[in-house]
């Protein structure tokens, strides 16, 4: 009894005993590029508890976990009992950096924190946006919503704006404010443009074929450039008396 009691001992401190179990631990961002993961690859041990940490890079959020997590916080621990493979999710974000811009954002229901982004998916559909009145300063993230057809901005402070990926818009008011700038050759869409009291010194509106309305009084505009197709229909657009429209300006 005492020698089958001696070998199962020695069976249990040595030929008994289970190897360690390794599995293999890879990682994965979404998109590629928008923010890191740590650990982010390695091999280790069965029991083992990982510590996962996802931080996003400039430009993005985090908003979850996939694969062999389903976890919303970008901190999250696992015990590992087989091979895992982690995927930290993130979104593309909009830099709002007007905190009156922003505050619009969140009260329409699109943004939800003032922290000078916002989600660039929930604006990508954005039709239309009223800003007048509102003291604005910056409309700089414009241009990430890409479905606008209706801007108005009238009675803001903007000196200067970015409309060229802004090409579905039909209506565009922008009086009284500071805009010395107003680049349109990529906007052809637009029916409706009224931009009066501004400092605005050159204008080109000869891509704009479907333009009806059009207003620029008080810039500092000399001669406005149209097409030949638009001759008769500027004939009734308000301008300044010693403004011209001219097809080469």
């Amino acid at each position: 009894m005492k020698k089958i009691i001696s070998l199962l001992i020695i069976c249990i401190m040595f030929s008994c005993k289970s190897d360690p179990v390794l599995f293999e631990l890879t990682t994965a961002v979404n998109p590629i590029g928008s923010g890191t993961i740590s650990p982010d690859k390695g091999t280790v041990w069965l029991g083992d508890q990982i510590e996962f940490s996802a931080e996003a890079n400039t430009g993005y959020s985090f908003v979850k976990w996939s694969g062999d997590s389903n976890d919303s916080i970008s901190k999250i621990s696992l015990i590992i009992d087989s091979d895992k493979n982690i995927i930290a999710e993130f979104t593309e974000m909009t830099k709002i950096p007007d905190n009156i811009f922003e505050k619009y954002l969140i009260e329409i229901g699109i943004d939800d924190k003032i922290d000078g982004f916002v989600n660039s998916d929930r604006i990508k559909k954005i039709t239309s946006l009223n800003l007048s009145g509102k003291g604005v300063n910056d409309l700089t993230g414009i241009e990430d919503f890409i479905s606008l057809k209706v801007l108005i901005a009238n009675d803001n402070l903007i000196s200067k704006i970015d409309l060229t990926f802004n090409t579905e818009l039909e209506i565009l008011l922008l009086n009284n404010n500071s805009i010395k700038y107003l680049e349109l050759t990529n906007n052809i869409n637009l029916q409706i443009i009224s931009i009066n009291e501004n400092s605005i010194e050159n204008l080109d509106l000869s891509s704009i074929t479907n333009l009806v309305d059009f207003s620029s009084l008080n810039n500092e505009l000399l001669c406005i450039k149209i097409s030949t197709g638009q001759i008769v229909s500027s004939k009734n657009w308000l301008k300044d008396s010693n403004v011209i429209f001219d097809t080469s300006c």
